[in-house]
């Protein structure tokens, strides 16, 4: 997910890029994040798996995944009111 962020972040144009598979898109893929981490974070114990909740690769996933989502938010807007943007990478700062 982080390398999927920082392109994203330097090249803002790939969120106009679809993929023909759903499986590759960056809307399934920041689902499938962000469920797993929500699932780490809210069904395991709190005692006995602290440990893993505060977990660097639990961060990693949550942290770029809400970054894409807000990306994903953002070039929505810019579509449906009919902006092209030549400088996005502003806009998730």
């Amino acid at each position: 997910m982080t390398q999927a962020k920082e392109a994203h972040h330097f090249y803002p144009v790939l969120f106009y890029f679809r993929f023909s598979d759903p499986y590759h898109s960056v809307s399934h893929s920041t689902l499938v994040a962000l469920d797993t981490v929500s699932l780490i974070k809210s069904a395991l114990d709190d005692q006995k798996y602290s440990w893993l909740k505060e977990a660097g690769a639990v961060a990693q996933l949550w942290k770029p995944s809400i970054w894409l989502t807000g990306g994903l938010r953002a070039m929505r807007l810019l579509t449906s009111l009919g902006v092209a943007c030549t400088r996005c990478a502003l806009m998730f700062e």
